[in-house]
């Protein structure tokens, strides 16, 4: 099943996303209050940039390159979590509450070993996998609306906005 079909459905049942929170979500999902989406039609994939060093051109360009980092991170996470607990990787057999506790449970069990087992042989660069888990819930009110994009999308330009004036504060100053 798509990811995107799974958003949809979530947001058709009693799934809740509190106000103020956001998943980060790829180009594939709609913009609305509930997702962090990039900015179509700019360089988005870390691939994209290159090894030349290149800088964000703009705005928009600083927003993906932020944003498809902080998406790559989550994807590492999850794929060292689902590779150390093979429970992550099978159909659930566990009520929706018990398996939204599974993950940050697991990650601390995961942090435990890494900290206390001196012979903990898990590598997290070992094997890396490119899974997208835009698995996401929402505040169940249906399919997103015209007024749902807009509000986001003027949401996502203020955090862009922010991210542009401290990225060039942050230039000048180094220059």
């Amino acid at each position: 099943m798509a990811d995107v079909t799974i958003y949809h459905n979530a947001r058709m049942s009693d799934l809740k996303i509190p106000n103020g929170k956001y998943y980060l979500a790829n180009a594939g999902f709609p913009n609305c209050p509930q997702l962090l989406v990039p900015y179509h039609g700019q360089q988005y994939h870390l691939a994209e940039w290159g090894c030349a060093q290149m800088c964000p051109a703009n705005s928009l360009e600083l927003y993906n390159l932020c944003h498809t980092s902080a998406h790559n991170v989550v994807e590492c996470i999850i794929s060292v979590l689902k590779r150390r607990f093979r429970i992550l990787t099978v159909p659930p057999e566990y009520s929706m509450r018990v398996q939204a506790h599974m993950p940050p449970a697991l990650a601390c069990i995961h942090n435990i070993i890494r900290t206390w087992d001196p012979v903990d042989l898990e590598d997290p660069e070992e094997n890396p996998e490119s899974q997208d888990m835009g698995m996401s819930g929402s505040v169940a009110d249906g399919v997103p609306t015209n007024a749902d994009h807009d509000w986001m999308s003027v949401k996502r330009d203020r955090i862009t906005e922010c991210m542009w004036a401290s990225y060039i504060t942050e230039w000048a100053r180094r220059v």
